[in-house]
């Protein structure tokens, strides 16, 4: 059963957002000094891989993409889970959240239901070079995609602009190929000469030079 299944009408006609876990709420006073300059800026352009129930990205509409001529790009696949049933109707319930989440502001979001390297290739006008200003990479938690998709993002974004890599120190799976940090690193390290880096914890944030 959907998450939304089990909430009273009047909630879901209200808009008010829903979501079945939080893992982005403690990342928010420093969201806040990050994206400070951004907050209410016109003509933004910020793209999210991963948006799972779309807590991120509505705490961003809501904080920092207010004006009207800002927008944000969120891609996420909505399944991982081929063949398996149960995850398959865990993503059609999370897919389902995430619209219902973002319902307020759907003019201002565009969505891209694909992986992100396949995204980030096909639509050249969209995700065009240096044309963005801010850039949260949350998607597929493999070494490989996780690099795969900093490398395709980094040539995205404007100078002065920022990254925000998540669950750097996530370690649920004992293959290091399985999980973020490897692919991080490489990362920095291939490119350390062209961002400064601004935080190193949990989530990584850089801005580019």
């Amino acid at each position: 059963m959907s998450i939304l299944q089990k909430i009273p009408d009047f909630l879901l006609q209200r808009n008010q957002p829903i979501y079945s876990s939080d893992w982005f709420s403690n990342h928010i006073d420093n969201w806040n000094i990050w994206l400070k300059d951004f907050r209410h800026q016109p003509s933004l352009r910020f793209m999210e891989i991963g948006s799972y129930e779309g807590r991120s990205a509505r705490w961003l509409l809501e904080n920092i993409l207010t004006h009207s001529t800002a927008h944000l790009f969120c891609i996420d696949q909505f399944d991982d889970c081929k063949g398996d049933k149960i995850r398959i109707n865990h993503f059609k319930s999370v897919k389902k959240s995430f619209y219902h989440n973002i319902k307020p502001y759907r003019k201002k979001v565009s969505v891209k239901t694909d992986t992100s390297q396949e995204a980030l290739r096909r639509d050249p006008i969209s995700f065009a070079s240096e044309s963005f200003d801010f850039i949260y990479i949350d998607g597929s938690h493999k070494t490989c995609d996780v690099l795969e998709d900093a490398v395709l993002s980094f040539r995205l974004l404007k100078p002065n602009g920022i990254m925000v890599f998540d669950d750097y120190l996530w370690e649920e799976h004992g293959n290091p190929v399985l999980n973020p940090k490897l692919g991080i690193d490489a990362w920095l390290t291939c490119f350390a000469e062209q961002f400064q880096l601004i935080y190193k914890e949990w989530q990584v944030c850089i801005k580019k030079l």
